[in-house]
């Protein structure tokens, strides 16, 4: 065996366990996804659940009597930080103490999608859900001035609640 073929079949070993990676993400996802609707559901048995998979703008739906609830989804770690970097986009810090100009934030797909949502036929009420948790939520007035947001706060009319707090500010609604 030449070179050549060992070069293809490492090549093809790495393309089969780049997929398994991607497969295993995704479902991993989705199962937290499936984990925050049951424990929701249980909340609100009365109300009609939707879940949607990871690539969906928003991954779970509430419709209850009153209100609608689109809840997104984004994975973080306890010691990372959510970022609210403008009106369109967020992001997650993975270094806040390294943090510099060159640090690579991680993008919220759909980021900006989600603040469009709108639903003229109900009371929309959007949540961005921080599964686990969070160090802060910090939202980006302009260039060099910051607050931290409580999540009784709304940033361009979405609430921003780490998974901890989430069926008590439900409950609160």
């Amino acid at each position: 065996m030449g070179n050549f073929e060992i070069f293809l079949i490492g090549a093809g070993i790495f393309a089969v366990l780049v997929a398994l990676a991607s497969v295993l993400v995704k479902a991993e996802y989705f199962n937290s996804i499936k984990k925050i609707a049951k424990s929701l559901q249980q909340l609100k048995p009365e109300s009609e659940f939707k879940v949607f998979g990871r690539d969906e703008i928003y991954h779970i739906e509430i419709c209850d009597s009153h209100l609608k609830y689109l809840l997104k989804i984004v994975k973080s770690k306890a010691e990372y930080e959510f970022i609210i970097t403008n009106s369109e986009k967020w992001i997650v810090n993975q270094s806040p103490q390294q943090w510099t100009r060159k640090t690579k934030p991680i993008f919220i797909d759909n980021s900006k999608e989600f603040i469009d949502l709108k639903d003229e036929l109900s009371n929309l009420v959007k949540i961005v859900v921080i599964y686990p948790s969070c160090k802060r939520i910090i939202h980006y007035l302009n260039e060099s001035d910051t607050v931290i947001v409580k999540e009784e706060d709304k940033v361009n009319g979405i609430h921003f609640v780490r998974y901890e707090n989430v069926e008590k500010f439900i409950k609160n609604q």
